[in-house]
This record gives C-alpha cells, structure tokens and sequence, in this order.
C-alpha cells in the first residue's frame, strides 16, 4: 500500500496531489495519507465521497504528536 506524506505542504497543492492519486486508484484499491493538518480530510471527504476514510494509528516511525494518518479505500 503507498503512504503519501502530505506534513508540511501548501494545502491547495497538498489536495491536488492527493485528488490525483485517489482518482488513479481502482475499486477497492487503497492508500494511505500522512497529514499534519486535521482540517485536511474533511476537505478531501468532500471532494471525494465515493471513498471511505479510516484515521489510523500512525506507525512507529511518524514522531510529531500532531501528525494524523489515514486510510483512504476507493468504493
């Protein structure tokens, strides 16, 4: 599964590059989104409600508190 990291970006061209890879996913497919933003997934619900988004532990790795990782599965 790709984990795109999103901490740290601009918001306008975070959510392009985003929009882009969810909409090359197939049915089914998933990818996960590393953000430091939380107003980020609401946004991207909005553009994208045929998905479904699962925030989830973010793995050992991700050191920032304010970090959020969430799943995103293409219906």
């Amino acid at each position: 599964m790709n984990t795109l990291d999103m901490r740290n970006t601009v918001d306008f061209f975070g959510m392009l590059t985003a929009c882009a890879l969810i909409k090359r996913l197939e049915a089914g497919e998933s990818m996960l989104i590393l953000v430091n933003d939380a107003s980020f997934l609401p946004d991207l619900r909005r553009v994208h409600p045929e998905c479904s988004f699962q925030l989830i532990p973010p793995a050992h790795d991700v050191k920032n508190g304010g970090d959020y990782l969430f799943q995103v599965r293409k219906a």
